[in-house]
């Protein structure tokens, strides 16, 4: 990373270990790790290696971690641009994985606005996203925030089913942490 910063034009050879090393330290929850030290890293590695010619997965994927982190910040149209050039970016790839992550974090930047109906057409997005991607853990997160969101809005049947169904899948994946946010939920719907 420090390799990058505070040097003239980067390289593609030089930024893809930089933006790996980036998504390596990627907090995978809002409240782990040392936060402001990461988040005073990714804009200046994710502009250093703007026109590197890098991956452009690579790009793509530090934009849904900046977006999301945006988002969890309260800088939602911030976060929400970052998250839209990595859906373009990964549908452009055809790279399902990606997509179902901009997709999701676009749900809850949705939610956050309180445009329910976009929120719910998003996370149902991203879940077939993850499913068609493989990812197990994705699918589970998607079901628990669907379930959420539509208990957020009075739909406690569907809520708890899809809640059921992501707590089935968190135990599965084994992630307690997701195991006891659904078991949250489900204790509050009922």
């Amino acid at each position: 990373i420090e390799r990058v910063l505070g040097r003239g034009p980067v390289t593609a050879r030089a930024a893809e270990p930089a933006l790996r090393a980036l998504l390596l330290l990627a907090p995978s929850r809002a409240y782990e790790g040392p936060l402001e030290a990461y988040v005073s890293l990714l804009d200046p590695v994710l502009g250093a290696t703007r026109d590197s010619g890098a991956d452009p997965r690579l790009q793509a994927s530090a934009l849904v971690v900046r977006g999301a982190l945006r988002r969890q910040r309260g800088q939602g149209r911030s976060g929400a641009h970052d998250l839209v050039q990595a859906l373009a970016i990964a549908q452009a790839l055809g790279d399902a994985g990606i997509e179902a992550r901009a997709t999701h974090e676009l749900g809850h930047a949705l939610a956050s606005r309180g445009e329910t109906t976009a929120a719910i057409e998003h996370l149902e997005r991203a879940l077939a996203l993850h499913r068609a991607s493989g990812d197990r853990g994705g699918v589970g997160d998607a079901l628990a925030d669907l379930g959420g969101l539509l208990a957020r809005v009075e739909r406690h049947a569907e809520a708890t089913a899809l809640l059921e169904r992501a707590l089935a899948v968190h135990r599965a994946e084994g992630d307690p942490i997701a195991e006891a946010h659904d078991l949250l939920q489900l204790g509050s719907i009922h």
